[in-house]
């Protein structure tokens, strides 16, 4: 029954059109922003010879932020 149902909805959902004109826009979106960053770090002199590898720190300090710790302190204690 609940299977029957899920298919139902998403049969009705992607039937309509609204739902993939959103996701065109989103899609586009994405895009216009992935282009304006790669033109800005090629086109900034000096900035692409740099690294701009910074997630490592930024998962690090999301993961502290959502445990509530505080920023300085280590996430996982060292034994």
């Amino acid at each position: 029954m609940f299977w029957n149902i899920v298919r139902l909805e998403m049969s009705k959902t992607y039937q309509r059109l609204l739902p993939w004109i959103c996701l065109g826009v989103v899609a586009l979106i994405v895009l216009a922003i992935s282009t304006a960053l790669f033109l800005y770090n090629m086109l900034v002199p000096g900035y692409h010879n740099t690294s701009s590898l910074t997630w490592p720190g930024s998962f690090v300090f999301g993961l502290n932020f959502a445990l509530a710790i505080r920023p300085g302190t280590p996430m996982v204690p060292m034994l």
